[in-house]
């Protein structure tokens, strides 16, 4: 398995694994699927999106966003795990033997939830 930065390239395949999140109802609270432009919305530029890749495959993402747009939350993100269907209960959501391509304070987010989820689960913020 190999961590590295997701690119807007990577929108349609991540848009498939978080839209198997929604049909099968164990990820986000959400109803409404979305398309690979919307996903590739999520490229902001300050919130790191890490892929999981097994023999040039994406098999995981996880990725950061906003918590909260108030001042006072600024360096904290939500932090989110997706792991393609078929590769569920077999380690892709905790890969804690992948490389750190960069650390959490690398990109300004140094405390709160989701920085602290992150590294619970074995996934290092890119």
């Amino acid at each position: 398995m190999h961590l590295r930065l997701a690119t807007p390239d990577d929108a349609p395949v991540m848009a498939t694994i978080y839209n198997q999140g929604i049909e099968d109802r164990v990820a986000p609270f959400e109803t409404r699927l979305r398309t690979s432009q919307e996903i590739e919305q999520w490229f902001d530029g300050i919130h790191p999106i890490v892929v999981l890749e097994t023999d040039q495959q994406v098999i995981a993402f996880a990725s950061t966003s906003v918590y909260r747009p108030r001042p006072c939350y600024a360096g904290i993100a939500e932090f989110s795990v997706y792991v393609e269907r078929a590769w569920r209960g077999r380690g892709a959501g905790v890969c804690r033997e992948c490389p750190q391509p960069r650390s959490a304070p690398d990109v300004g987010l140094s405390r709160g939830r989701g920085v602290r989820e992150a590294r619970a689960t074995g996934w290092r913020v890119a």
